[in-house]
């Protein structure tokens, strides 16, 4: 299992080249990898690198938001407060650290994202309050492993039968999918988590279910880890 403190460097570098590459996409708005090639002097080689994830040094990445009309740190970095209007046809999403989320907040974000709107309908099948994370273990039932960033949206009011849900388990975070029990039941048949931390369902009783630290409700796969 992870240690909730280590930082997976691989996966964050994998992220912060895939999260530059969509928002080059975004910020390019339908025009061509030619036209900023063109505009900054760049070669289109150079450019199709940049959209491939590659992050460029400042001198490029300057005069790339100087073309595409967007703030630089933001280009390069995604920081919120630089964050140009965007098409409707994108949602700029947070990312979170997911071992800085806490059942009654959320942190700042580390940085946003840009992702198609009709991908986010079509894969949650909701309307939006969607956050980025990622995945604190392997969850082999749905395919989804360590590393993976997720589509969340902030806990419903109530935990419902079958949703899968990033929970805060003791010490540690795990993605689990909620299993109510009828209350005539035997609550000593059942399998608890601290007891089997491999189990991939949570069995809880109605009653029981507004003590659990629940963080988010999972809604898609995003990006897979490499």
């Amino acid at each position: 299992m992870p240690d909730d403190n280590a930082v997976n460097r691989t996966t964050q570098a994998r992220i912060r080249s895939d999260a530059f590459s969509a928002r080059l996409e975004a910020a390019l708005a339908g025009r061509d990898k030619a036209w900023l090639a063109r505009e900054t002097g760049l070669s289109t080689s150079t450019i199709g690198d940049y959209a491939k994830g590659s992050i460029p040094g400042a001198d490029r990445a300057f005069a790339m938001a100087d073309a595409l009309g967007v703030g630089a740190r933001w280009l390069v970095t995604g920081e919120k407060d630089q964050a140009p209007a965007l098409g409707d046809e994108w949602v700029m999403l947070p990312y979170y650290d997911p071992y800085t989320l806490k059942p009654d907040g959320k942190p700042d974000p580390l940085y946003g994202i840009p992702v198609r709107r009709d991908w986010l309908l079509s894969a949650t099948r909701t309307s939006g309050g969607w956050w980025l994370t990622e995945m604190p273990a392997d969850l082999r039932s749905s395919g989804a492993r360590f590393g993976d960033v997720i589509v969340c949206q902030d806990p419903p009011g109530r935990i419902t039968d079958g949703g899968l849900y990033l929970f805060q388990l003791g010490e540690g975070l795990a993605v689990r999918r909620a299993v109510l029990w009828p209350e005539t039941r035997e609550r000593s048949s059942r399998t608890m988590p601290a007891e089997h931390p491999d189990e991939e369902q949570l069995h809880i009783f109605a009653d029981e279910a507004g003590a659990l630290s629940v963080l988010g409700i999972v809604r898609a796969l995003y990006l897979k880890s490499v």
